[in-house]
């Protein structure tokens, strides 16, 4: 009898997973689909089932971005945040988090999420440009121009970013040159 038990609890584990997994499957393919209702409600059903701390953290930033992606920029604070708070190591989280507050008109909160993300992560490339361009529009334009500088060696492809950053750098070095006049 015992070892019915066992097999019937290991099945009933392995079919929770799977159903995780399913409901994940899903929720992703909504989001890709941009089915955002569809989305929002099997990420909150995956954080009601969800076991695991790292999960329902993996769901956070998962909402945080499906809200992100519909302008609800508070609400996506809301997930992004538990999502940093419980894994300071998640530099993507912070680096979506550090987007909202500027675009919030919060721009101090802002640099310290870009600064925070790369103290967390100094090779990850999105957190410099991103801070590059705070500084660029608050007048720290060497500061900018470094981060500039550093987001194009972290990030070899050659995608439209990397040619914003060189865009940057032109205008910076010209502008730092000027002042030097």
């Amino acid at each position: 009898m015992t070892e019915r038990v066992e097999h019937s609890s290991i099945l009933h584990i392995h079919t929770a997973r799977e159903r995780l997994s399913e409901l994940s499957r899903q929720a992703f393919e909504a989001g890709e689909e941009e089915d955002f209702e569809r989305a929002i409600a099997l990420n909150y059903q995956l954080l009601t089932e969800e076991p695991s701390r790292e999960g329902r953290i993996m769901i956070c930033f998962n909402l945080g971005n499906i809200f992100s992606a519909r302008r609800e920029r508070r609400t996506s604070v809301e997930f992004y945040e538990p999502a940093c708070l419980h894994d300071p190591s998640n530099h993507l989280a912070f680096n979506n988090l550090d987007n909202i507050p500027q675009e919030l008109e919060e721009p101090d909160r802002a640099r310290k999420a870009y600064e925070l993300a790369i103290s967390i992560d100094p090779h990850y490339s999105d957190a410099h440009f991103n801070l590059g361009v705070y500084l660029d529009s608050i007048g720290e334009f060497k500061k900018a121009l470094e981060h500039f500088k550093t987001y194009l060696r972290l990030d070899t492809t050659e995608s439209t970013w990397a040619d914003k950053a060189r865009t940057h750098i032109v205008g910076l070095e010209r502008h730092l040159s000027e002042l030097m006049k």
